[in-house]
């Protein structure tokens, strides 16, 4: 004979990391905990796994600071890592280190490359460093060595070098030096070394507000500019005269971390992260208004965060936009860390149709440089310099990290299954079973914990190559939460939904 109780199906993958610090107010269908998951369309996925790019990595393991997937012609990939060794190295084969491009930079100042040239007839593409410490250097397409910049501007001298560049508009600028930093530099638009051409172009940017600029975004045919602490501003260039360009405010009442990559370009709009621990949209920044524009208290995650960010080291906060899954993804050192161990995917997938961007996170990686390079089916996929010499390729299918597995756990939120009829939320029930609902992805377990009024009351496996699964659960109370995790190698689970058979208990009430 068929159940005749009453079943309950939660969603799972329509639900965001929610840490509100009311739980009544948190959906059924959000999570308390989302280590090591994507959203893989409306389901919940372990994230995919990780592999190394050359298993010998750099001599003497230093941290890497800085990384870039260099591409200096259509048929020659390369990738260019700053290392705490004072050293840049272009990779070549698959060997890290097999050629050393320059030495003695500064080993601890956390650059960033910027790609540019072919600005002129024959010009090869050109790679520029820019760390704020030594001058600009810069790789001319596949080349053995780097020099330093060949005309830079006279006020980059010595240790006052910009803390950060970026392309933009046939010109590279840079800015951020400690002896003008509020000014803004643009090189020649035919000359992309040399910033004392009569074509180059020098701009103050409101030197009042803030203590420096510290990221330029060029986006959407638009050049934006951050300082540190508080200032954004853009760049009017739309004058056929460069004389009557000039930057316009956007707020000087947020800004940047001091970290030359924290902002980047996301769909048609830009994400930032403040000095509260804030991820921003810039679309959502005040205009003279009081829209919101920080997805950390959209989201409901600004608790999470100040309790699992190192909030004293954001200076090392680096990002990319992956355009193939639609991820902003941050690495940022967590709470008692000094490295960047916990890497936050913000999920833009489903913007269009829902509105609605996801959250998750991971402690897997140690990502000191992540950055983006072309796979062999031409996607640019996320990688990432860890603090031992090696770089590991993201988005890998395998789930696991080299030979290793590693961990994927969701934790959703206690439910006493209000959303089915509001009566529910003051009754007792008799819960019968627990029934997962999954896309098979090959042999696999999930291990699932079931709660009942915050008492852990069964642990059992379910099997993640089947559609459903069904275990008893036999036991009483007002409010049930699951969680489930998987840590073995080479294992994937994509969990849809959840579902619960249950009974009210007659005549027992809150």
């Amino acid at each position: 004979m068929g159940f005749t109780g009453q079943i309950a199906t939660i969603p799972a993958g329509t639900g965001s990391l929610n840490s509100d610090s009311n739980l009544q107010a948190i959906p059924a269908t959000d999570l308390i905990e989302a280590e090591g998951v994507i959203y893989d369309g409306a389901s919940l996925r372990k994230e995919p796994g990780a592999a190394l790019l050359d298993a010998t990595g750099i001599a003497a393991s230093p941290a890497i600071l800085a990384g870039h997937g260099w591409e200096p012609s259509a048929s020659v990939q390369r990738v260019v890592l700053a290392a705490a060794d004072g050293k840049i190295y272009k990779e070549v084969g698959g060997d890290l280190d097999s050629v050393t491009l320059v030495s003695g930079l500064s080993t601890t100042a956390r650059g960033m490359f910027v790609p540019a040239g072919a600005e002129a007839t024959g010009a090869n593409r050109k790679l520029f460093y820019f760390n704020g410490v030594n001058p600009v250097q810069v790789l001319s397409a596949d080349g053995a060595t780097m020099a330093a910049l060949a005309t830079p501007p006279v006020d980059w001298a010595s240790t006052n070098q910009p803390v950060g560049g970026v392309l933009h508009q046939h010109r590279v600028w840079g800015f951020g030096n400690d002896n003008m930093p509020h000014g803004v530099y643009g090189s020649g638009n035919e000359a992309h070394e040399d910033f004392q051409c009569a074509a180059a172009v020098f701009l103050q940017c409101y030197p009042g507000v803030g203590e420096k600029l510290m990221v330029g975004v060029s986006h959407d045919k638009r050049l934006y500019v951050f300082k540190y602490p508080v200032g954004i501003y853009w760049l009017d260039d739309s004058d056929v005269r460069v004389s009557a360009w000039r930057f316009e405010p956007i707020t000087d009442q947020l800004g940047v971390v001091r970290s030359p990559q924290a902002a980047l370009g996301v769909l048609r709009d830009v994400m930032f992260m403040s000095e509260d621990c804030g991820f921003h949209l810039l679309s959502g920044v005040p205009q003279g208004g009081a829209r919101w524009s920080d997805l950390a208290e959209i989201l409901r995650i600004k608790d999470w965060l100040r309790a699992n960010v190192n909030l004293a080291q954001l200076s090392r906060v680096t990002s990319r936009w992956y355009e193939d899954r639609s991820l902003a993804v941050w690495c940022l050192p967590k709470a008692g860390s000094t490295v960047n161990d916990l890497r936050l995917m913000f999920d833009f997938s489903r913007v269009q149709s829902e509105r609605r961007i996801y959250c998750s996170y991971s402690f897997r990686d140690t990502s000191e440089a992540l950055f983006l390079r072309k796979a062999t089916d031409g996607v640019h996929r996320p990688c990432f310099g860890d603090n031992a010499g090696k770089v590991w390729l993201l988005d890998q299918a395998t789930r696991s990290k080299g030979a290793s597995g590693y961990l994927g756990k969701v934790k959703f939120a206690e439910t006493d299954l209000r959303f089915l009829n509001p009566g529910l939320a003051t009754k007792k029930k008799q819960f019968y079973f627990l029934e997962l609902h999954s896309t098979p992805q090959g042999a696999g377990t999930y291990t699932v914990k079931s709660y009942v009024d915050g008492v852990l009351k069964a642990t059992q496996s379910f099997n993640a190559n089947k559609k459903r699964e069904r275990r008893r659960l036999l036991t009483t109370g007002y409010r049930l939460q699951v969680s489930l995790e998987n840590s073995v190698a080479a294992t994937d689970f994509s969990l849809g939904a959840y579902s619960v058979g249950f009974d009210v208990i007659e005549g027992r009430s809150a």
